[in-house]
């Protein structure tokens, strides 16, 4: 991991030394801070703080590196369309989109103060918190959704299904004859939604708690980069699945979320269809021996299975 993460420093800093030109800035005396970097399926990213220098502002540098398409023109896309959409909405915002560097698959983005949702619970012991968190996640996601509403479509399940079943063959999930019974659970919902028009919008894409900020004054969603329209339905169940998969089942916090978004799709066959999807999916990327793994691995298969348990008992409601 510490090779990966110096190449993706390394070509994050040539990308910052490339922007620095543009935006009149000296690369040689800008203070940097690696916030991020990780490896993906066919490369890696990272997210590089550049501390402003004399009155300057904080920027944040991200990246992406290896893949096989255009990462640029959608995140551009996403974040112009998701400005216009909070430009009205006191205490929600996202990044400002400074500067685009295609020749480095990189943006330059405002830095935006807090402290994301994953951490600050993890930190908390007051469960109030996690009422304060989901409502913030609630009031955000209604104002992306609401902003950035499409008309409503059918969504068809088949193709997410056959890569589910095409990936059991090909390598089997843990627990394989539990996975077995939550595909099949997973069949019966997409029935349930199939060719029903639901409400669309150009939605977040990776709507987790770590991709939300929270201030004082201010709710901040980052890392946007889809700029296609889907089920509202898909950010919200990823959303709902990160929180319990990670805290544990809050009661409470999910009505305060349901509340703050505005509308109550607890009972909704696409919601219920796609908290599934994203537990099969999330269920198919453990590795054989989830238990014995790293602790954060072992956590998070152990929210996971509490989870599609608790489903299982209440009819996957």
């Amino acid at each position: 991991m510490t090779d990966l993460r110096n190449r993706l420093t390394e070509a994050a800093l040539t990308a910052w030394a490339a922007a620095a030109l543009q935006l009149g800035r000296d690369p040689a005396v800008a203070r940097t801070q690696v916030l991020a970097a990780r490896r993906e399926a066919r490369g890696g990213r990272v997210a590089l703080l550049i501390h402003g220098e004399d009155g300057q502002k904080d920027l944040v540098l991200k990246q992406r590196l290896g893949g096989q398409r255009d990462m640029i023109g959608p995140a551009c896309r996403a974040y112009a369309g998701a400005t216009a959409a909070f430009a009205d909405q006191p205490g929600l915002a996202v990044p400002r989109l400074i500067l685009a560097l295609p020749d480095h698959q990189a943006l330059i983005l405002s830095h935006c103060p807090g402290q994301d949702a994953r951490s600050l619970l993890s930190d908390s012991t007051d469960p109030a918190d996690h009422l304060g968190v989901m409502q913030a996640a609630g009031r955000w996601l209604r104002a992306l959704h609401r902003g950035r509403a499409e008309p409503p479509a059918a969504h068809h399940p088949a193709p997410a299904l056959r890569r589910l079943f095409r990936n059991a063959r090909n390598a089997p999930a843990p627990r394989p004859d539990a996975f077995a019974a939550h595909l099949k659970q997973l069949e019966g919902l997409a029935t349930q939604m199939q060719d029903r028009p639901l409400p669309q919008a150009v939605i977040h894409g990776d709507m987790t708690l770590g991709n939300l900020l929270i201030a004082p004054d201010r709710i901040t969603g980052i890392d946007l980069e889809n700029d296609l329209p889907a089920p509202v339905a898909r950010d919200l169940a990823m959303l709902l699945v990160d929180h319990e998969v990670w805290f544990g089942f809050h009661p409470k916090a999910v009505t305060a979320f349901w509340q703050a978004y505005g509308t109550d799709l607890r009972h909704d066959p696409a919601l219920r269809f796609f908290i599934a999807l994203r537990l099969a999916r999330l269920w198919q990327e453990m590795p054989p021996d989830p238990e014995r793994d790293t602790p954060r691995r072992a956590h998070v298969w152990a929210g996971l299975q509490a989870m599609c348990d608790r489903l299982a008992a209440r009819g996957a409601s």
